[in-house]
């Protein structure tokens, strides 16, 4: 009944080599997708099919009847995206990023160039969303920081999303999710861009005293999930500038 568990079997059949079984779970899987409005049960099954996808090619089996699944699975998340997307709260923005995180590690994994294209398209418009449409500032830093990463921004171009996003005009606890989204798990990106750098000390010495403690959590975890080389060259560039 579930999409995830049909994708997980296929993937189960294909390594038992029992594959005359695959059509009976393609037309399964496609006929609960079809059924379903949430994006966030097609994002599940991602890798599985993914899996299943790339071994069907090595076993020369139903390897483009797969492909289609997966054609099709990726184009109704791309299309889906934007609003599933907008109106967050903390503890569904984490999820989300979570399942773009998903998404992303799927497609470089396969790398059809086709779905690669339909999945830039939407980072781009993910991470020109920020403040708009309620979008949770987690998911647009990291969307714009992914951006960066791919080439379809330029450095200039993410810094002016950074300086819009760290705006004193903005919320400050929007700016931080922000901040958290754009560098998870990206040390480095603050250490060794100084215009980075500049815009996060700028950002931080104005912020009052009252919003500073306020978003004090947020950014502790954002910091801790940096690798402790990264956290000792933060602290040796903060205690220099002191």
């Amino acid at each position: 009944q579930h999409i995830k568990a049909i994708a997980q079997l296929m993937q189960s059949v294909l390594l038992a080599d029992i594959p005359q079984t695959m059509p009976a779970l393609i037309t399964r899987i496609m006929n609960l997708s079809a059924q379903s409005s949430d994006i966030s049960h097609l994002i599940a099954a991602l890798e599985p099919l993914a899996n299943t996808w790339r071994y069907s090619d090595v076993r020369q089996s139903n390897t483009q009847a797969i492909g289609h699944v997966l054609d099709s699975f990726v184009t109704r998340i791309c299309i889906g995206l934007l609003p599933a997307c907008s109106s967050l709260n903390d503890e569904a923005a984490e999820q989300r990023l979570n399942e773009l995180k998903v998404i992303e590690r799927v497609l470089q994994r396969l790398e059809a160039a086709h779905l690669t294209e339909s999945w830039h398209k939407v980072l781009i418009k993910l991470a020109d969303m920020n403040g708009l449409h309620g979008l949770h500032g987690l998911v647009a830093g990291w969307c714009c920081r992914l951006a960066q990463d791919h080439d379809l921004l330029n450095q200039e171009q993410a810094a002016e999303r950074f300086a819009l996003a760290l705006s004193q005009a903005n919320n400050p606890e929007q700016a931080a999710h922000w901040f958290a989204g754009f560098l998870s798990g990206q040390g480095l990106s603050l250490i060794h861009h100084e215009d980075l750098w500049n815009l996060v000390d700028n950002w931080l010495v104005e912020l009052s005293e009252e919003h500073f403690v306020q978003l004090l959590p947020l950014l502790r975890r954002t910091i801790a999930s940096f690798s402790m080389p990264e956290k000792q060259q933060i602290a040796a560039k903060v205690g220099g500038q002191a």
